[in-house]
């Protein structure tokens, strides 16, 4: 194999990962059908690039550093549950952003295109920034996902400050995916 699978993502305060956990622990024994992630795997992603060449690798972290001298250091606030494409048909229940979308989409769109121009396109046409916590694989009760969704639609989780972002390197397992780091860069 000559190739990893890689993704661009923010980390969360430990405080915002917490208070995410909490609802997570509320809600996993109702919904078992959904696969839910590790408190300390809580990630906001820039950009998935998938397969990535071991050879295109120092590349990616180069265009990433570039991305990041140029957005200065600012802070998210997490706030209210969500899921995609909507809560009749959820595929992806997340955590939504409330504050710092500027800095967020203006530095994905800095990665956007150099990594698009190296074979790495976005997986996303509009760039909707949110914390993924589950991921459903069987529906299960849709009406009960709603109303708890719908009940956790206006939690404050926090407020996370962003001074860097983060290469990694996803390894996928039965037990779901190890995150190793590659490369840390500061912003501004």
């Amino acid at each position: 194999m000559n190739s990893i699978r890689a993704f661009i993502a923010l980390d969360l305060s430990p405080a915002s990962r917490h208070a995410i956990a909490k609802v997570i622990r509320r809600l996993e024994p109702r919904f078992p059908g959904i696969k839910w992630i590790n408190a300390e795997q809580l990630h906001l992603t820039l950009h998935f690039l998938g397969d990535v060449l071991f050879s295109d690798i120092n590349r990616v972290c180069s265009v990433a550093q570039e991305a990041a001298e140029e957005i200065p250091p600012f802070s998210i606030h997490l706030k209210g549950l969500g899921a995609f494409p909507d809560t009749k048909s959820p595929r992806v229940i997340w955590v939504g952003v409330e504050q710092g979308h500027l800095p967020l989409v203006e530095l994905q769109s800095a990665l956007k295109g150099p990594l698009g121009e190296m074979g790495y396109p976005s997986d996303k046409n509009v760039f909707k920034p949110h914390i993924t916590v589950g991921r459903v694989k069987r529906s299960g009760d849709l009406m009960d996902l709603q109303e708890q969704v719908a009940k956790y639609e206006s939690s404050d989780f926090g407020v996370t400050a962003i001074d860097e972002l983060t290469v990694y390197e996803s390894q996928l397992n039965r037990g779901g995916p190890d995150y190793s780091v590659i490369s840390e860069i500061e912003l501004g």
